[in-house]
C-alpha cells in the first residue's frame, strides 16, 4: 500500500509480505514533487522532482491482473488504488 502525506507532500510504502513483532513494515518518508491520480485507468504517477525526469507510475493490480497474477493488491483499499491520502 502506498501513503501519502499531501500537507507535507511526502509519501511512504508499506512493505507486502513482511511483518515485525511491531505489526506491518513501512518505507521511511520520501518527499515527492507531484501527484497524480487517474481513477478511471487505476493508476497513478508521482514526480520525485520538479523537472519530472525522477517518477514512477503504480497501478492497482487484482485477480485478473494480465501482469502479475500472484500479486494482487487489496481491492479494499482508499480509491480503489491501494491508496491512502492523508496525513
Amino acid at each position: 500500500m502506498w501513503i501519502f502525506d499531501v500537507e507535507h507532500m511526502r509519501f511512504r510504502r508499506n512493505l507486502k509480505d513482511i511483518e515485525s513483532e511491531e505489526g506491518l513494515v513501512f518505507t521511511h518518508w520520501r518527499p515527492y514533487h507531484r501527484l497524480q491520480i487517474h481513477p478511471r485507468e487505476q493508476h497513478f504517477v508521482v514526480w520525485l522532482n520538479e523537472q519530472g525526469s525522477r517518477r514512477f507510475r503504480s497501478a492497482l493490480h487484482d485477480e485478473d491482473c494480465a501482469l502479475c497474477h500472484e500479486h494482487a493488491t487489496d481491492s479494499s483499499a482508499p480509491i480503489d488504488l491501494g491508496l491512502a491520502i492523508g496525513a
